[in-house]
């Protein structure tokens, strides 16, 4: 059993490294590697890494999170860079609070909500193929 798991564990990082990253060689990850993601809290994983790139990976007790983390800091600096540029556009033209807009809801690929319900014709139970 313990071979089948350290099989699969090597299978993993060859995919990644070869196929996602498309390496050729594993020991172009450089000489200092710190892993993130879920499949990294994975011992075998790390461990099969480790082996074929013949480095010793830091793994952070966080790592599971560390993408979720990026998202948030990205999403905040974009957020902030958006209020920057929009930060006196009023809510209407008229008068009201300077927030900043969307202009997703005036897209003309939006549809409107709620959809449109089409009557079923001669049915005594609709069906959801009716409403649409």
């Amino acid at each position: 059993m313990g071979d089948i798991a350290a099989g699969l564990a090597i299978s993993v990082i060859k995919n990644a490294l070869f196929k996602v990253i498309k390496i050729r060689d594993p020991h172009d990850v450089g000489t200092q590697v710190i892993v993130q993601g879920g499949t990294f809290l994975n011992d075998a994983v790390l461990r099969a890494f480790e082996q074929l790139s013949e480095v010793n990976a830091v793994r952070p007790d966080i790592a599971g999170n560390m993408g979720a983390f990026g998202a948030a800091l990205l999403a905040r600096d974009r957020y902030e860079d958006m209020r920057r540029h929009t930060e006196n556009v009023p809510l209407s033209p008229d008068v009201g609070p300077k927030v900043p807009t969307s202009g997703l809801l005036s897209s003309p690929r939006s549809r409107p909500w709620p959809p449109p319900i089409r009557p079923c014709a001669a049915r005594a139970v609709p069906t959801p193929a009716c409403s649409r």
